[in-house]
């Protein structure tokens, strides 16, 4: 993948599926993605050069006093023949999606007492709001073990 110029213009992929529930009690497996309402600038060699270590971060932060960064939440769909306990397993990028939602990043909630702590929390993948469930992909379930000993250690 190129190297871009701003957090808001790349798409994002979850690996691991979740089983979803529709309104009508039917279940689903898929796989979450983010796609950026603004295009990514392609950085050069050269460009990148010249750019400090935390670019990343302080672009975002410029952008967000100007603007949102803004991502369409999607699901992609699993057909009987994916796998979806295996998160190295490839599907077609044919598979049907579905908007779910956005996410919007515009710095309004920064000073927010929860968000001040969230150095001093863990990430959770299997705590879900209802609709949502995990598959049974070991990787996933391995991940929540993982995060808080990365919390440990950092404290």
């Amino acid at each position: 993948m190129p190297i871009t110029g701003s957090f808001a213009g790349n798409r994002y992929f979850g690996v691991n599926s979740f089983i979803f529930t529709t309104k009508n009690g039917q279940t689903v497996p898929g796989r979450w993605f983010f796609e950026p309402t603004d295009s990514a600038k392609v950085l050069t060699s050269l460009e990148l050069s010249k750019l400090s270590d935390d670019f990343l971060q302080t672009e975002m932060l410029s952008r967000i006093k100007a603007q949102p960064a803004i991502w369409k939440l999607y699901v992609q769909l699993a057909q009987p023949e994916d796998e979806i306990n295996d998160p190295t397993a490839l599907w077609p990028t044919s598979r049907e999606r579905v908007l779910i939602g956005q996410v919007i990043i515009d710095g309004l909630r920064g000073s927010d007492s929860a968000v001040k702590q969230c150095g001093a929390s863990i990430f959770n993948p299997v705590l879900l709001p209802q609709g949502i469930s995990p598959s049974a992909d070991p990787i996933l379930h391995a991940r929540t073990p993982a995060y808080v000993e990365s919390l440990v250690r950092r404290f």
